[in-house]
């Protein structure tokens, strides 16, 4: 063996003594281990796994990584499979879950590998703790799902303000051109009952018009409201729609069906259950078929301490399996002769979603409807 002389002794001192400056001011935990044990460590690796020296040197691994780690396998098996690799040359950087030493979990990437001193082969582990950083990125995909979120709604409230427009100028311009054409028409008429008739042509131009500034009017509501969970009655609400639509042409000729089972408090929006009823029964007395010889509208509602469900049925005009699938669209018409403004069921709809329920056909044409809302109790 040759002989140092005086100066490499010293520098061979110098690089131990700035090797092991390094290691005691390193940020990160820096620990060596034979194939099984801790032989030393950092004080850093104190202040990361919150522990005395004498409480780490001569543990093993799996006391401080009793869980299963990102692999899916426990942390003996896994562990063991990264140090022996380790100690065949093959450097390991990977994450890792870790305890404290109170039990406390953290997220880690550990780097191993392998070194000979002297004829002494051991492990050199660097533990650096990403626990931060991964919530941080845990909130950064958070914020970046609510964003897209918030431009996939943008990008609809948009779609659908064009379609609004479009579709909401027509059908306002097209009663009041009806009314300027029977105003004169009117004017020219000596004939009082034919002027009488046209007055109540006139009449059913303003109640189209008036259904439409309804359904805007209902729309905008729903859009804007926030859902504050109120206690429903579902019986005083029921009968408030039937009194809203007593005015109804053919109301008094359909027999009402009432069944409502409530025993437990029920909360959700009640402005948003106004509309949804008001539309669906005011669907089942326009379309209904009063040639057959029981016309009727059944509402039933079961509500049950998790969620209600209501079922609105008759046996009208029903709806053609063409139709069924865009009958929840904007603006859509089931029919060229149907007078409403295409936004009723749309809006149902929405605000099913917005109370966070439900809501299904099941049609046959010339046979009836039947709609289901299934909502959450919000009160609980």
């Amino acid at each position: 063996m040759p002989v140092l002389k005086e100066d490499e002794h010293e520098d061979i001192r110098k690089s131990e003594v700035r090797l092991r400056t390094l290691f005691n001011s390193a940020h990160d935990s820096i620990f060596t281990m034979d194939d099984r044990t801790f032989v030393d460590c950092n004080p850093a690796t104190l202040r990361i796994f919150q522990c005395t020296r004498e409480q780490i040197v001569g543990q093993t691994p799996y006391r401080f990584s009793p869980y299963l780690q990102p692999d899916g396998r426990l942390s003996e098996e896994s562990a063991m499979e990264k140090i022996n690799a380790a100690l065949a040359g093959k450097p390991q950087f990977f994450e890792w879950r870790h305890i404290r030493y109170d039990g406390t979990p953290f997220e880690a990437e550990v780097s191993l590998n392998r070194v000979d001193v002297e004829g002494q082969v051991t492990i050199q582990a660097i533990v650096r703790d990403v626990s931060e950083r991964k919530k941080a990125e845990e909130e950064n995909k958070r914020l970046q799902l609510t964003l897209q979120e918030k431009n996939e709604d943008l990008i609809k409230i948009n779609t659908e303000l064009d379609r609004f427009v479009y579709s909401a100028s027509h059908d306002l311009r097209a009663p009041i051109s009806s009314l300027l054409g029977l105003i004169e028409v009117a004017r020219l008429e000596k004939n009082i009952e034919s002027v009488w008739q046209l007055l109540d042509l006139q009449k059913k131009s303003l109640l189209r018009m008036d259904r439409f500034i309804k359904d805007i009017v209902d729309h905008s509501r729903n859009t804007r409201l926030q859902t504050v969970p109120e206690l429903i009655d579902f019986s005083k609400m029921i009968d408030g729609a039937f009194e809203q639509l007593q005015f109804m042409e053919n109301v008094s000729r359909i027999r009402k069906i009432i069944t409502i089972e409530q025993r437990d408090a029920f909360y959700t929006s009640t402005t948003r259950l106004d509309i949804v009823l008001n539309n669906l029964i005011s669907n089942a007395i326009k379309y209904s078929d009063l040639r057959k010889e029981d016309p009727f509208l059944q509402v039933l509602v079961k509500s049950l301490p998790q969620q209600t469900e209501i079922r609105i049925s008759d046996n009208g005009e029903g709806i053609t399996p063409e139709a069924l699938p865009k009958i929840f669209d904007m603006f859509y018409r089931g029919s060229g002769n149907s007078s409403g403004s295409g936004l009723g069921l749309y809006i149902v709809k929405e605000a099913i979603q917005k109370m966070q329920g439900s809501i299904s056909v099941h049609s046959e044409f010339g046979k009836g409807t039947e709609f289901v809302v299934t909502l959450p109790n919000l009160g609980k």
